[in-house]
């Protein structure tokens, strides 16, 4: 967005990092009162939301929603109440909302609350499981750091037959966000998922990669 020419704003207690110095930022506590004070007092073109607890989520549609003609919303696939039908598309069956503290049924309350606030100027992503960069669960790291480790002995994997992977990170994520988040106009909700590849062909690229001499 800021390559486009956009003037970018982040608010965002700033823990976990800092926004690019081209962006204005605004730090502040998104539990406390007065929140959004520093933000409420203008419109804005889009607002761009990541959190996932629901008391998060609905605090900042209360003091941005008539402020915004646009919104989208970063979701999860963890939305899903399963994850083993192959091909499923948005329109399967979510969660429960029982247990706010699990990510995946929280994900589902930001989702309804963000869609009873907004109507049709709402977007809501869903992406893959995300890796790379900032990912601090080693969900796809694991693997690969493992073959180093391993120097020249064998090392023992999942079953690939039939399977595939996707690892999509959050560069990808950023890039389709501001994509839908510059045209204004895209609403509804949509699964963000790369092509996937075959896990045997990933743990050959891994091995390639990293000139692994085992089996």
């Amino acid at each position: 967005m800021l390559a486009s020419g956009d003037d970018v704003t982040c608010l965002a207690c700033g823990e976990s990092g800092r926004p690019p110095a081209e962006a204005d930022f605004i730090q502040s506590e998104r539990t406390a009162a007065g929140a959004y004070t520093a933000v409420a007092s203008q419109q804005w073109g889009e607002v761009i939301e990541l959190a996932y607890e629901p008391a998060l989520v609905a605090g900042a549609l209360e003091a941005l929603a008539g402020k915004a003609k646009h919104w989208t919303l970063v979701s999860s696939v963890s939305v899903y109440a399963s994850n083993s039908e192959p091909n499923a598309d948005e329109s399967a069956d979510l969660l429960d909302p029982v247990d706010l503290e699990d990510y995946g049924q929280a994900k589902v309350a930001a989702e309804r609350v963000s869609r009873e606030a907004l109507g049709d100027r709402l977007l809501i992503v869903r992406p893959e499981l995300i890796a790379g960069a900032g990912d601090g669960s080693d969900r796809f790291s694991y693997w690969v750091s493992r073959f180093p480790l391993a120097e020249n002995d064998p090392i023992l994997t999942p079953v690939t037959d039939e399977r595939s992977i996707a690892v999509p990170n959050t560069a990808v994520l950023a890039e389709s966000a501001n994509s839908a988040a510059s045209a204004r106009s895209a609403t509804g909700t949509r699964m963000q998922i790369l092509k996937p590849i075959l896990s045997s062909l990933m743990f050959c690229n891994v091995v390639t990669g990293l000139s692994h001499g085992g089996r």
